[in-house]
């Protein structure tokens, strides 16, 4: 609970905010982000920055690739990747991007069937994540 002065501090009055935050049992907005080495930290308000298709992805008719990409504030810098894990908590795979390129094409030919997460991470700092569907 956050109390802060609603009118300066003569007379004094407070006024308050309430923050929830659902996480995992890991502490993870998005599961298996504990997973990535080097995450250091999680940004809170860009959950919905990183759109993943086509999804689910239909491997049977040859459509092995997904296009993710992110739409983030100018103030998010730095050295990007995006990291791949399964349902089952397994790393599947992690790739440097670009962050001004707001977009990259992960090929998933021959990743088995599940549900898989993919991660947004800049400079050691989880940003945004999705859910993708492998079929």
């Amino acid at each position: 609970m956050v109390y802060s002065s609603a009118s300066g501090n003569n007379p004094p009055g407070y006024g308050q905010d309430l923050w929830v935050v659902k996480v995992d049992s890991m502490g993870c907005l998005e599961p298996g982000c504990h997973l990535i080495t080097g995450l250091t930290s999680q940004v809170t308000n860009l959950r919905g920055a990183l759109r993943v298709w086509p999804n689910p992805v239909l491997q049977a008719q040859g459509q092995g690739q997904v296009q993710v990409a992110w739409d983030l504030p100018e103030a998010v810098t730095g050295s990007a990747q995006l990291t791949l894990v399964s349902a089952a908590g397994h790393v599947m795979g992690s790739w440097p991007v670009a962050l001004a390129e707001q977009g990259h094409t992960l090929d998933l030919g021959g990743t088995a069937a599940g549900l898989y997460h993919v991660h947004l991470v800049v400079e050691g700092r989880w940003v945004s994540g999705a859910k993708v569907v492998v079929e």
